[in-house]
């Protein structure tokens, strides 16, 4: 289904296996006003439309503006002023822009490409369970968590570009997650593990924070390898952890030099 120019008031349904195509954020928009624009069902696509509704703003909490309910559908260069609520598998969000994604319970989550900004005090993706996630290339700011995953299996969060006021990636009792390649700036705990087991952190660039790297509250079997901290207080702290491997991290211009790695009780 095609939509013109113009505002449509929602909210509406994309019923399984449908297309609604609009003409582009700028152009395109559906308005839920008190309650959410769209609802998606399964193997449903949601293209190049901008999305609003949701009622107002209560403190830091999300806006739910789109939820999504059906296993396999897919956002697709829309703009969404609050968050996107997913409680289905294999759902893909891709070159968005919005103020974040929350997930429940869903497997084989894919993020993408896309532009998230907040109000400071909030967090744009916050998924908890799950299997199989992938938050690749998007861009973080004006937020207090980046992205923060709890109890999840097997994430890669891989090629993010962070600026966040408190934690860049949050990884709370995590299975398995990969932190592969990403840049975080001005961000005061770029990779915080807490808790959780056999996390890599791999590869990662960490410049003007506190802290290049947090293992904490029993934190086992993790790799941290081949990162770059620069113009941070420390490096890597392990604070209350059980057994990790760190090896080949490059720390430069440390406020604290003596402090490139700090291993606690």
């Amino acid at each position: 289904m095609q939509l013109a120019d113009g505002t449509y008031v929602g909210p509406a349904r994309i019923p399984d296996g449908v297309t609604l195509r609009g003409l582009g954020p700028d152009r395109t928009r559906i308005d839920g006003l008190e309650s959410d624009a769209v609802t998606l069902g399964a193997g449903s696509r949601l293209e190049h439309c901008s999305l609003v509704g949701g009622g107002k703003q209560i403190a830091w909490l999300p806006r739910v503006v789109v939820r999504v309910t059906g296993t396999g559908a897919a956002m697709l260069g829309c703009r969404v002023d609050g968050h996107i609520h997913i409680v289905a598998d294999d759902v893909r969000v891709v070159s968005c822009i919005g103020s974040g994604v929350v997930g429940i319970e869903s497997n084989r989550l894919v993020i993408t490409r896309s532009t998230f900004s907040g109000m400071q005090w909030d967090c744009a993706i916050d998924i908890t369970g799950g299997s199989g996630h992938l938050i690749e290339s998007n861009e973080f700011s004006d937020l207090l968590a980046a992205i923060r995953l709890t109890g999840t299996v097997g994430a890669t969060l891989r090629g993010n570009r962070i600026t966040a006021r408190w934690w860049g990636v949050h990884l709370v009792d995590t299975e398995g997650s990969t932190v592969i390649g990403n840049s975080f700036e001005h961000t005061m705990r770029a990779v915080d593990v807490d808790g959780g087991t056999q996390v890599q952190v791999t590869g990662n660039a960490a410049i003007s924070g506190d802290s290049g790297c947090v293992l904490q509250r029993g934190a086992s079997d993790c790799n941290i390898s081949g990162n770059h901290w620069e113009r941070c207080r420390i490096g890597l702290l392990a604070w209350d952890a059980g057994a990790f491997r760190h090896r080949d991290n490059a720390c430069l211009d440390l406020g604290e030099p003596g402090n490139a790695v700090t291993i606690g009780p």
